[in-house]
């Protein structure tokens, strides 16, 4: 996995995957419903914003797979191909009329499928981010979506609570 900073893209964390074979559509869209909407109700809200403060707003009736969109490398599909693809996906700016946050499949790199996602840096940050985008990416021994693992209790959040 590897993963920007955000620093030169738009406060974006950028984070991608790589994997040997090529992943089934209806798994990938599986995972990223169940593991990352359903499990962290952020990802299914956007920004309001009127210039001097901002706030979530839900979206109703939200489908997470209007954030997901499969492409295909030209040939050769290897590393400099991939490179100008992830290029073009990290210069471009979120809609910010919808959630901060994307995922590219993108098919026939060196014969597999890599995964590119996008997400601002209001949803979460450093290891909270990369601990949701590593939870997309488990398998069950049998090939099919496992059980998402619990997630852990949060710490508190000031020292008066101890």
């Amino acid at each position: 996995m590897v993963v920007g900073d955000g620093s030169r893209s738009g406060g974006c964390g950028d984070a991608g995957r790589c994997v040997e074979e090529s992943l089934d559509w209806h798994l990938c869209c599986g995972a990223i419903g169940k593991r990352l909407v359903a499990q962290h109700w952020r990802f299914s809200q956007r920004v309001g914003d009127h210039g001097a403060a901002a706030w979530w707003v839900d979206v109703p009736n939200f489908d997470p797979m209007i954030q997901v969109t499969r492409t295909r490398l030209a040939e050769p599909g290897d590393l400099a191909t991939l490179t100008a693809c992830v290029s073009r996906i990290a210069s471009s700016p979120l809609p910010r009329d919808r959630p901060l946050w994307n995922v590219h499949v993108v098919d026939n790199f060196l014969g597999g499928t890599a995964l590119v996602a996008r997400m601002h840096h209001c949803i979460a940050d450093g290891v909270a981010l990369f601990r949701v985008l590593l939870s997309l990416s488990d398998e069950a021994q049998d090939g099919r979506l496992g059980a998402p693992q619990q997630p852990r209790p949060s710490a508190p959040r000031s020292l008066a609570a101890l």
